[in-house]
């Protein structure tokens, strides 16, 4: 199946890339159409229903103003895990994900926060 790749663009320079399916860049396209560009370079797809169908290009840029909230999913062990690829941050062992913690890059104590940027994978040595 061929996918549409997507790319947010936020005014405080943050970007997003993502792949969706060809009826999720349709339903897109037509929700979201306000921020929407199509690159020249964008190959199109047809997109056909029972009774109509839609051209969609292979590829969609949204520029969206940064005041705008996005939804950054919190901080587990389990998802710092998967960023991490399972090892230690400190000695780059492979850890499990019994064994790992959750460590502050800047403590708690002095103001650190539970952050994707504060928060790093560690093992327990």
């Amino acid at each position: 199946m061929t996918e549409v790749r997507v790319v947010t663009y936020f005014n405080n320079k943050l970007t997003i890339t993502r792949r969706i399916t060809k009826g999720k860049a349709v339903n897109l396209m037509l929700r979201d159409s306000r921020g929407c560009f199509v690159p020249p370079e964008a190959e199109l797809l047809e997109v056909r229903g029972v009774q109509e169908f839609f051209i969609v290009p292979t590829l969609i840029w949204f520029f969206i103003d940064a005041a705008l909230p996005i939804h950054v999913p919190g901080v587990t062990k389990h998802r710092l895990y998967r960023r991490e690829g399972g090892r230690c941050a400190y000695c780059g062992m492979q850890i499990n994900l019994k064994e790992a913690t959750m460590d502050h890059i800047l403590p708690r104590f002095k103001g650190g926060e539970d952050s994707w940027t504060n928060l790093v994978l560690a093992c327990r040595r």
